[in-house]
């Protein structure tokens, strides 16, 4: 007959274990203070970017409060820079021809100071502020 498998748990295979435990719950510990730290760097810089991304019209001030939840989980924010790469209209390949060709009516694309195609969404913002400003008056009393 054969011999039953040994299973005391001898000093050796006690120290082992505990090696390996202790091993284990340090690169937890790791993980865990790498993980901490970059919710702290996202924390950080999503009110930052958010603002940016206002400032160039790229997401209406409304908007702020969300874009900040978004641009604290990675996978949102990289869904994000794909959404705002759509409105990019310019070709890397073809610098200063329009991304979509196949819209192209023979129209000018309107550009900006530096020559540069002027996205859709810049132009909307500077199309509302140009109609909100023509109420203003010189003469109107503050």
């Amino acid at each position: 007959m054969s011999q039953p498998a040994q299973t005391l748990l001898t000093e050796e295979n006690f120290s082992q274990l505990l090696s390996s435990s202790d091993e284990i719950h340090k690169r937890a510990k790791v993980l865990h203070e790498n993980e901490k730290a970059l919710k702290e760097a996202l924390a950080a810089q999503a009110p930052i970017v958010a603002d940016e991304l206002i400032k160039y019209a790229c997401i209406e001030p409304s908007a702020r409060d969300q874009a900040i939840l978004t641009l604290q989980d990675p996978i949102k924010t990289i869904e994000l820079v794909k959404k705002l790469a759509s409105f990019h209209l310019t070709r890397i390949d073809e610098p200063g021809k329009p991304a979509n060709l196949n819209t192209n009516t023979g129209v000018e694309v309107p550009r900006d100071q530096f020559g540069r195609p002027k996205s859709a969404r810049l132009i909307e913002a500077e199309t509302k502020f140009h109609n909100s400003s023509k109420d203003w008056s010189i003469n109107r009393k503050v």
